[in-house]
């Protein structure tokens, strides 16, 4: 892939489920835990923000989200999926 650093903007406190796609391509469901918990979440993306941090998909790491990546006609039953691990915790 020649995309530069993908950063998802994300408040894991406000949401339970996230939805990431990356130009309409390909798509990762995750949990609020998921991404709150993720070595790749950066939990303030400005100084002073508070809750906002991002997630930061690259070329050299994308490979480690496979588990999260669904094919576009799965979206609703992964996201009810997530939601469902979310609430298993």
């Amino acid at each position: 892939m020649n995309h530069r650093v993908k950063q998802f903007i994300s408040r894991p406190k406000g949401l339970e489920v996230f939805l990431l796609n990356l130009y309409k391509i390909r798509y990762w469901v995750l949990t609020s835990y998921e991404v709150s918990n993720n070595r790749y979440y950066s939990g303030g993306q400005h100084r002073g923000n508070v809750g906002e941090g991002q997630l930061h998909i690259k070329r050299n790491n994308i490979n480690e989200f496979s588990k999260f990546e669904i094919q576009a006609t799965n979206l609703l039953q992964a996201i009810r999926d997530a939601y469902k691990r979310q609430h298993s915790l």
